[in-house]
């Protein structure tokens, strides 16, 4: 519950200053909860800084009243994804009705497609979420990404899939295209506290330099796990089958590591 990892952007170091004395005085707060557990939660707010008349300075925080957002795409600050006027656009979400929660969808949607349990993570027992925030830039680009996570082999993961997110229509606030902080958890779990059940995730192929020949066993694997996963709807996993099954994913997954092994030699 406690105000951390306090960052800020401005236009003059003493406005920056002035920013943060504020932010620091934040009270002790009751934590946030993700799936019944305590968690950091990163949020974002703007703090104007506008001279008025005789008066040296006016601020204001008001979530309903950002008042120098007229000036946020000339100075590149910006502008929180909860209260930007117009969010990002993601690809094929330019006819909703709600472009936030499609914006929102479209994320889940991503990293649900393109997530891979890194493989070394699954055989040490590496488990936990990554917390990651990043921008997409006023002229649509995923900038800026940052995250922290129980381990690097995830925090790694999770940077990989955030970087295959589609350029974007950027969002806009009073009319200009402005830079829009979006943040998201991806939790790695495994199931049952196995390491061994997790284990049998289908692998994302089209991860740049795989060669043929690895591409081919990674194919050949997530055959057998969809084979698996249909049977499974019937079945247990003691069925003979399946335990058969998973005989050859344990060889054929030993088998991907070991040409990624031998690739990495050769470079």
């Amino acid at each position: 519950g406690a105000i951390k990892d306090i960052r800020m952007r401005g236009p003059h170091k003493l406005l920056e200053n002035e920013a943060l004395r504020i932010i620091k005085r934040l009270p002790q707060m009751t934590a946030g909860k993700h799936d019944g557990e305590a968690v950091d939660v990163p949020f974002s707010i703007p703090i104007s800084f506008k001279l008025v008349g005789n008066e040296k300075v006016e601020k204001t925080t008001s979530k309903n009243e950002v008042t120098n957002t007229g000036d946020a795409a000339s100075t590149n600050l910006s502008i929180p994804f909860t209260v930007v006027d117009q969010v990002p656009v993601f690809p094929g979400c330019e006819n909703a009705t709600d472009k936030k929660a499609c914006f929102q969808e479209s994320i889940q949607r991503h990293i649900r497609k393109n997530f891979n349990y890194p493989l070394e993570a699954q055989e040490s027992g590496i488990q936990g979420r990554v917390s990651i925030i990043f921008n997409i830039s006023k002229e649509g680009a995923i900038k800026d990404i940052r995250m922290r996570g129980p381990h690097k082999l995830l925090e790694n993961e999770a940077l990989r899939i955030i970087k295959r997110l589609p350029q974007m229509t950027p969002g806009k606030h009073d009319g200009k295209a402005v830079d829009v902080p979006f943040s998201i958890p991806i939790t790695f779990k495994l199931q049952d506290g196995s390491k061994e059940s997790i284990s049998f995730t289908k692998m994302a192929i089209d991860i740049d330099g795989i060669t043929p020949e690895i591409k081919e066993t990674m194919l050949k694997y997530n055959e057998l796990i969809g084979h698996r996963d249909r049977l499974l709807k019937s079945n247990t996993e003691k069925h003979p089958v399946i335990v058969k099954l998973d005989e050859q994913l344990i060889v054929l997954k030993l088998k991907i590591r070991e040409q990624i092994e031998i690739e990495k030699q050769k470079e």
